[in-house]
This record gives structure tokens, C-alpha cells and sequence, in this order.
């Protein structure tokens, strides 16, 4: 006997018949078979944080710790938690933007072209080169 719940199937291993006590299903998912959770077991409660702790900044820190916490991409709550319990938070990745590509873009160029001509044999002017690595060292520093 089976019944098709959503996307799964539920396939019970065991005859049904009046005198069975006993059940046993089996979820069968694209990944395999899956025994069901016994009769009367429950999921774990999830951690809930009841407690609270109130401390006394001035506005100047509680500035600071907003915007640290949203270069870390947290809630300032969290941000504080994770500080206090002796982690270090990390700063969210830089985002690259369109714009940021197109010059990536073009410096790589150009520096593709310097490339070619001092393969080619041509005199490549120290200055070019420089203004070429000056523009890939400021756009890494403005990716991060």
C-alpha cells in the first residue's frame, strides 16, 4: 500500500491487517529509503535565547559597533554576541559592480597590449608601465 504525499512516497514495509500493532513507514526520497522517526519521538527544541544583557555605551560607540556590524553583515545583536563569545567576525566580501568590471576590463587590456608590444619587439615606455600597475594596484584596492 503506498500514498503519495507531495513529492515523496511513503511506503509501508508491513502487511496491514487487524491484528497489527505495528506500522513501519519508510520515506523514499530521490536520495533513497528513510526510516521514520519512532512513535513519540520529537525533534530537538531549538536553542532559544531568553536571556538578556544590558550594557551602557556612549554614542559614539554604539555608532561604531553599528557600522561594524554592518560591514560584517549582522544584526547589531549578533555582531555583539560573536565579539563577546571570543570569535572574530568577518567583513562581508566587497561587491563588484559593473562599473568596477569595465575598468578591469580596460586595464587588462591594456596591459595585454603592452604586453604584445614588448613581445613584438618594440620600445615600451617605462611610464606606461607604471600607469598600467598604478591602475591594477588602485582597483585592487578599491575591490578589497
Amino acid at each position: 500500500m503506498r500514498a503519495k504525499i507531495a513529492r515523496y512516497m511513503y511506503t509501508i514495509q508491513t502487511p496491514i491487517s487487524v491484528s497489527s500493532s505495528h506500522i513501519l513507514l519508510v520515506l523514499q526520497t530521490p536520495e533513497g529509503l528513510k526510516r521514520m522517526p519512532r512513535k513519540g519521538y520529537r525533534k530537538p527544541t531549538p536553542k532559544v535565547r531568553s536571556l538578556r544583557v544590558d550594557v551602557y555605551v556612549t554614542q559614539a560607540e554604539l555608532d561604531t559597533i553599528n557600522e561594524a556590524a554592518e560591514t560584517c553583515d549582522l544584526t547589531r545583536a549578533a555582531f555583539v554576541r560573536t565579539c563577546a563569545l571570543g570569535a572574530k567576525p568577518q567583513a562581508k566580501p566587497a561587491q563588484v559592480t559593473t562599473q568596477t568590471i569595465r575598468q578591469l576590463t580596460s586595464i587588462g587590456n591594456n596591459l595585454n597590449q603592452l604586453t604584445h608590444q614588448a613581445n613584438a619587439g618594440f620600445v615600451v615606455s617605462p611610464s606606461a608601465i607604471q600607469e598600467a600597475l598604478a591602475a591594477v594596484l588602485s582597483a585592487v584596492r578599491r575591490i578589497g
